[in-house]
């Protein structure tokens, strides 16, 4: 699921689908992406492995890896993968928050290296969190669509400790947004409200 409407976005073109890639190339309009503000780009000039990226025109997130196989792949070259996959607003709310996390801790055992990195970081997060909330009733959908699936009961039982934290995690993000969605937005309210009941 895209975080915005890109069927006719011409940045986005040919990104609606995961894309990945065992060399140096993505889709040209993948090329076009940016991350969301100066100071997320400034952590992400550093830890290049994986990072939020944004279209520029239409506002879709998007998630960008790279790795190097290694094992047998790597055996006679050297390789760099990538991948680049659409991402929902409540997941790019997620993914901040646990980059975050991670800042912090750094930050608190070698504050000479990373307490400016996380300053930074904390203030583009807080920047893209303020745009988030002005998609407050996508965001309840997507809570919704993951909520009532409930994977976690459909997963083989070695993944299920792990889609269970994942549900929780989107538990507690929707919890934040029940607090700002638009009083009008009664059915929303009471179906998140349900599911969350659910989870908790």
């Amino acid at each position: 699921m895209k975080s915005a409407g890109t069927e006719k976005c011409p940045v986005c073109s040919g990104l609606e689908e995961y894309i990945e890639t065992a060399d140096y190339s993505l889709p040209g309009s993948a090329e076009k992406l940016v991350p969301p503000n100066e100071d997320l780009e400034y952590y992400y000039r550093i830890s290049a492995d994986r990072k939020i990226l944004k279209c520029p025109r239409c506002a879709s997130f998007y998630l960008y890896c790279q790795w190097e196989p290694g094992g047998s792949d790597d055996a006679m070259s050297t390789s760099l993968y990538r991948s680049i996959s659409p991402m929902k607003y409540i997941d790019v709310h997620r993914l901040l928050l646990i980059d975050l996390e991670y800042l912090n801790q750094r930050a608190l055992m070698e504050p000479e290296f990373y307490s400016e990195t996380r300053d930074r970081f904390r203030k583009g997060v807080e920047k893209e969190l303020a745009f988030l909330r002005g998609k407050t009733s996508v965001i309840i959908k997507e809570a919704l669509d993951i909520l009532e699936k409930k994977n976690s009961l459909l997963v083989a039982e070695v993944y299920r400790e792990r889609e269970e934290a994942y549900e929780r995690e989107i538990a507690a993000i929707a919890k934040e947004y029940l607090e700002i969605i638009p009083e009008q937005e009664q059915t929303l309210i009471l179906r998140i409200r349900t599911a969350l009941e659910n989870i908790c």
